[in-house]
């Protein structure tokens, strides 16, 4: 059953590529009138000005624990999905999702384990129910296997991010 649910909300998610769902739209920032992504994203997005200014030096220079990093590769399974909540404005958001993406390649995962949200400083998205994630600070990593959350990691980490992720996917 956790299966077939978990294969619905796939394609759900792909229905939703396929039906023209737009990808790394922006919008004006309330507070400092700065362009910001909104929504739904790809990696793309960090490739492109401004947000390359603050996604690629972090991501080149984040050295993942390299013992962390083994342990966590064992721990990592075609069940796993990220769901990334993460505001374009926010300085947590700028250190960790570069960082995060290091670990992820480092990992080998596939795009579609992934999906990313960008939202506004109300944590809301453009044509995205923010409801289900119940995000209060950004960025938020939220981890499901098999359909089910089993754990997240909320603004900052407790030690380094590829520690808590081996820590939630040990679960």
């Amino acid at each position: 059953m956790k299966r077939i649910i978990f294969i619905f909300v796939h394609l759900l998610f792909f229905t939703s590529l396929l039906s023209g769902q737009d990808f790394n739209q922006t919008t004006i920032d309330s507070k400092k009138q700065d362009t910001i992504l909104i929504g739904y994203c790809t990696r793309t997005a960090f490739s492109s000005q401004p947000y390359s200014d603050w996604f690629l030096p972090e991501y080149k220079s984040y050295l993942p624990n390299s013992e962390v990093m083994s342990e966590l590769k064992d721990a990592v399974s075609e069940e796993l999905h990220i769901v990334v909540v993460f505001g374009s404005w926010c300085s947590d958001s700028k250190e960790q999702l570069p960082r995060f993406f290091t670990i992820i390649d480092k990992l080998s995962l596939y795009d579609d384990m992934i999906d990313i949200i960008a939202v506004d400083r109300k944590k809301q998205a453009s044509d995205v129910d923010m409801t289900p994630y119940s995000i209060e600070k950004v960025p938020t990593f939220i981890f499901y296997k098999n359909g089910k959350e089993v754990g997240r990691i909320i603004e900052t980490p407790h030690t380094t991010l590829e520690n808590d992720m081996q820590l939630i996917l040990k679960k």
